[in-house]
């Protein structure tokens, strides 16, 4: 549905040309003027002012959040890391789970190496993007499908293009040529 503003209140044949919602002045074109003409939107609701210094009310609501624990020992963040895509992995069904396992099997069998992108590139829409995959890339080393190569390269995929993916070698394709 689209937005529409009342017309201009003298000359209810000038149409707003805005076609946003919520702005306080109207604009459209006028014949008779043979210029734009401005107005004011009948329709417009200014928007709320927030009570007191909005700094103060950031501060009030920090307070009564917890705050994400910090962990400075780097052997402690991985840890937290590997904890946290193995919770993200069991929000998976087990089927998407058997999914993935097999993408990822049937990726390292097609190349020599091979990040995540690969691997939601077979998945197509099957499985939702998720940091479980990581999870899974682990229990499939564990598997002896895949090994990481210790380097890793920008997603492909155009809304994580600032991730880095961690780029893995087959331990089952039998000719290796590297990424």
């Amino acid at each position: 549905m689209a937005f529409e503003c009342p017309p201009h209140p003298e000359h209810p044949e000038v149409r707003c040309e805005i076609k946003t919602g919520n702005h306080p002045e109207c604009t459209g074109w006028s014949t008779a003027h043979q210029d734009y003409v401005d107005w004011p939107n009948s329709d417009y609701v200014p928007s709320k002012k927030v009570k007191g210094q909005p700094k103060d009310r950031l501060h009030e609501m920090a307070e009564r959040v917890t705050p994400a624990p910090r962990v400075d020992d780097p052997a402690e963040a991985h840890r937290e890391a590997m904890a946290g895509s193995e919770r993200a992995a069991n929000a998976l069904t087990q089927d998407q789970k058997n999914y993935v396992m097999a993408a990822i099997i049937s990726v390292a069998q097609q190349h020599a190496e091979f990040t995540a992108d690969d691997v939601y590139q077979e998945l197509g829409d099957t499985v939702p993007a998720s940091k479980g995959i990581a999870a899974l890339f682990r229990q499939a080393a564990k598997q002896g499908v895949l090994q990481s190569t210790g380097r890793s390269v920008s997603s492909r995929r155009g809304c994580d293009t600032t991730r880095g993916l961690t780029v893995y070698f087959s331990l089952i394709k039998s000719t290796s040529q590297p990424m």
